[in-house]
């Protein structure tokens, strides 16, 4: 929810989903959005079970105003989430890049959430949540805290098949460092060449 509705007014928030078949300590992770200087870190003791939702929150108390039956919630982070779209990430507690989203407010992403009410929500758990494609506006004002009302079960094999996954370098542009995170389907030697806009190797 980056851009709430004015008679909704419930502040940004982020809900969380652990799809990674185990429980996860989220203790002294962090959630940026696309300013270094933007974060809110997880508190000590902080654990998300497996296939567990909760929702981080800009305003707790906004928030329960309009979700009184939420209970399973955090906060508060102090920034707000960009009504033009933007960049947010989640690193944990060692600085390594989680995941990121780098979500837009009009076509090709759904443009209903941009203050009309509706949330960004991601059709299902186990699709690439990079894609505009993958997500739709909410029948509502969402659904924090479980899962989305716009859910598309998807085939088992769909889900599971790997993936390279090669994330967006941040920042960009940058001087005299960037990095780029990226994902293999399984453990393996890799050779990760970067070209300038001339065709040299840079490394």
């Amino acid at each position: 929810n980056y851009n709430s509705a004015d008679n909704f007014n419930v502040g940004d928030w982020v809900e969380i989903y652990n799809n990674s078949g185990l429980d996860v300590d989220l203790s002294g992770w962090k959630f940026l959005d696309s300013d270094d200087s933007h974060i809110f870190e997880f508190p000590q003791n902080f654990f998300l079970a497996d296939a567990e939702y909760f929702v981080l929150c800009q305003d707790t108390l906004a928030f329960q105003t309009f979700f009184p039956d939420v209970t399973n919630f955090t906060g508060n982070f102090d920034f707000g989430l960009s009504s033009s779209g933007e960049l947010i990430r989640l690193y944990d507690h060692t600085g390594v890049l989680i995941d990121s989203v780098e979500y837009g407010s009009s076509v090709p992403w759904p443009p209903e959430p941009n203050g009309n009410g509706p949330t960004l929500a991601l059709l299902n758990p186990g699709m690439d949540n990079t894609l505009p494609e993958n997500w739709a506006a909410s029948a509502a004002y969402g659904t924090p805290g479980e899962i989305n009302d716009v859910y598309v079960p998807i085939e088992d094999d769909i889900v599971s098949a790997p993936q390279l996954q090669l994330a967006q370098n941040f920042p960009n542009p940058f001087n005299p460092s960037t990095n780029i995170s990226f994902s293999l389907p399984k453990s393996g030697k890799v050779n990760l060449s970067v070209y300038n806009i001339r065709g040299l190797s840079l490394i």
